[in-house]
C-alpha cells in the first residue's frame, strides 16, 4: 500500500497532458537539443506547437486503445507551471515490464522536482499498474540525469556501444532498470 499522494509530492504533481495548455511551453523547450533528444527517437529539431499536439494525441490514443502508455505533465505545485512530463510505455502486461521516459524541460527546474517527480511516476509504476520492472533509456553523457535514476535506485544494467550520436562523437546507449523489490527496499532505507 502506498502511504502517500500518487500524484502529489511537496514540490511537483503529476497532471495529466493538456495538449492546448502544454504544447506551446513543450514547443519552446525543442529548441533545446537536450530535451528534444529525449522526446524523439528521430533526429532532433525544433518541433511547432502543431507537432507536439501531435504527439500528445498519439500517446492518448495509445492509452484508449491499448493501455499501453500511461502520460503526464510535471508541474510544479506552488504555482502550476508545466516543468516537463513523463510516461509508462511499452508496457508488456504479461510480463510486468515498461519503458519509463521522464524529462524536465523549464530552465528552471530544481533537482528536488526532478528527483520527485521521478520518485512519483515510479511508485505510480509500481504501486498503482503493478508492473514489476522499469527500464529507462540515456545516452552516456546525461550524466546528471543518471544522478538522478541513481538516486531513485536505478542501476544501470545494459550498454549498448556507440549508440547515439551526438554533437560529432558517438556515446553509448545506458539502460537503467529497476525491480519492484529493489524499489521497495530502497524505500525502506
Amino acid at each position: 500500500m502506498i502511504a502517500q499522494s500518487l500524484f502529489v509530492g511537496e514540490y511537483t504533481r503529476l497532471a495529466p497532458i493538456d495538449p492546448d495548455r502544454d504544447a506551446a511551453a513543450e514547443s519552446t523547450w525543442t529548441h533545446n537539443p537536450d530535451y528534444a533528444r529525449r522526446i524523439s527517437r528521430q533526429n532532433y529539431r525544433p518541433l511547432a506547437v502543431f507537432e507536439i499536439k501531435k504527439i500528445y494525441g498519439d500517446m492518448l490514443k495509445r492509452l484508449d486503445e491499448y493501455a499501453a502508455c500511461y502520460p503526464f505533465a510535471i508541474r510544479r505545485r506552488a504555482d502550476d507551471v508545466l516543468l516537463g512530463s513523463c510516461r509508462i510505455e511499452n508496457i508488456q502486461w504479461s510480463h510486468g515490464n515498461a519503458l519509463l521516459s521522464h524529462y524536465l524541460g523549464h530552465p528552471g527546474a530544481k533537482v528536488e522536482e526532478w528527483l520527485e517527480s521521478l520518485q512519483l511516476i515510479t511508485a505510480y509504476a509500481f504501486g498503482e499498474l503493478g508492473l514489476n520492472r522499469l527500464t529507462f533509456l540515456i545516452c552516456e553523457n546525461e550524466k546528471e540525469l543518471a544522478g538522478y535514476l541513481g538516486k531513485v535506485g536505478f542501476i544501470p544494467e545494459v550498454r549498448q556501444r556507440e549508440m547515439h550520436y551526438r554533437d560529432g562523437q558517438y556515446f553509448d546507449g545506458i539502460r537503467y532498470g529497476i525491480l519492484y523489490q529493489d524499489w521497495i527496499a530502497a524505500r525502506r532505507d
